[in-house]
């Protein structure tokens, strides 16, 4: 939905007008768009007809496969902070690594570049609302309502329908005909969000999934620190709520979370989160959008590429309410918790700079992990040898008596 009436618009300033660096000649691939009136292309490559589709509308292409040629190498650097802390506040992580890193000006023209060539027209809507959605049709309609009272009103709301066999499609057109709506075969959430990205036309993009809540100020807070900083990100947090809508306890990982280069809280903690995190179009498929071979953890990943990239900042209050119901509920096991430890290695391979400068809570994190893993696998009842495994390559990483107790507690 793209409400234009100036009675409803937010009096949040628009993004100030940059200049367009000029864009040599062999970098036009960045800017082709696909024009194929019967084919959908998928961000993950594949491409099929979709009668379902909501338009044949022209689909931008994924640059991730362009970018990673043109822009291989990516730096622990960012720019200048934008955040909101007192002068000369710092973070607790930051009083023991006082690490500042460095910015050039070759680093802002490249970050500049991939964002102005990549990105969209200024004509359309300030910002796209991804939604994906799988079998949730009484969800997704509250849902849809909390996004239609935004008092932020420069938005479309793209629907993804990942393979849903209930009434969704006759009730999304039926009652919310201004909604975008795009169906594929069941392929996953983080396949059903590339997909939304693909057809994005707003400049920036945010997630919502079909069961949780937008408070109605959720898009004008997440918007407020990117019209000074149009380059960067920002994230939201949550209430819990049930599937009735009855708030629950909400646990919190930090009491304040953190906002400017927040690498180090992410790499000790899972703090940005698909939905309500709102970040430019262009640099999403830049990074290529999320990792459709990953069940678990794509967001993770993501939210760690972003952060060497660019500035995110924390939106102080919850944006969202997250429902946690039957078909959601998740606890850790040995399985989900092996996936997030292969998503910090993998961030930790591709970025060598980062593991060196956040050496310490580098270790911290891994020690935590097998900690953890050894855990699942008792419980799971895995094989002794495992436990006594994931022990001792916790103790490697950093030494603790309730980890050495734990292992040699496994031995008997």
């Amino acid at each position: 939905m793209t409400g234009r009436k100036a009675t409803r618009r937010s009096p949040v300033p628009s993004v100030p007008p940059r200049l367009i660096p000029s864009i040599p000649e062999n970098h036009h691939l960045l800017l082709i768009s696909l024009y194929e009136s019967a084919t959908v292309y998928r961000p993950d490559g594949l491409t099929g007809s979709s009668p379902d589709s909501a338009e044949q509308i022209p689909v931008q292409t994924s640059v991730g496969h362009l970018k990673a040629s043109a822009y291989g190498k990516t730096h622990l650097r960012h720019p200048a902070s934008g955040t909101a802390r007192r002068p000369g506040q710092t973070t607790k992580l930051e009083r023991i690594h006082r690490l500042t890193p460095e910015v050039t000006d070759t680093d802002r023209t490249e970050l500049s570049f991939v964002m102005e060539s990549c990105g969209t027209p200024q004509s359309g809507p300030l910002i796209t609302i991804g939604v994906s959605t799988y079998n949730r049709k009484d969800y997704l309609r509250e849902s849809l309502q909390s996004l239609q009272r935004q008092t932020l009103q420069d938005f479309e709301i793209i629907v993804v329908d990942d393979g849903s066999t209930d009434d969704t499609r006759e009730m999304v057109r039926t009652e919310f005909p201004e909604v975008r709506y795009i169906y594929q075969p069941n392929s996953g959430d983080a396949a059903a969000k590339n997909q939304a990205a693909a057809h994005a036309a707003g400049r920036y993009l945010v997630f919502n999934d079909s069961d949780d809540l937008f408070l109605p100020d959720a898009l004008e807070r997440l918007y407020a620190p990117l019209a000074a900083h149009p380059d960067n990100c920002s994230y939201g947090q949550y209430l819990t709520i049930d599937a009735a809508g009855k708030q629950l306890p909400t646990r919190s990982k930090m009491k304040q979370f953190p906002s400017g280069n927040i690498v180090p809280e992410l790499i000790m903690h899972v703090i940005v989160h698909s939905c309500a995190t709102m970040m430019p179009t262009a640099l999403f498929r830049a990074l290529g959008g999320y990792d459709t071979t990953l069940r678990v953890g794509h967001d993770y990943k993501l939210a760690l590429e972003l952060a060497t990239r660019t500035h995110l900042h924390a939106i102080p209050e919850p944006v969202f309410l997250r429902r946690r119901h039957s078909t959601n509920l998740s606890s850790a096991n040995y399985e989900k918790i092996e996936l997030l430890l292969n998503v910090v290695e993998d961030f930790l391979k591709r970025h060598p700079e980062a593991g060196t400068a956040y050496a310490p809570l580098v270790r911290k994190r891994l020690a935590d992990f097998h900690n953890k893993l050894a855990r699942e696998a008792k419980k799971e009842k895995r094989a002794p040898a495992l436990i006594r495994q994931h022990l001792r390559q916790s103790l490697r990483e950093e030494f603790s008596l309730k980890a050495l107790l734990r292992y040699l507690a496994a031995w008997l």
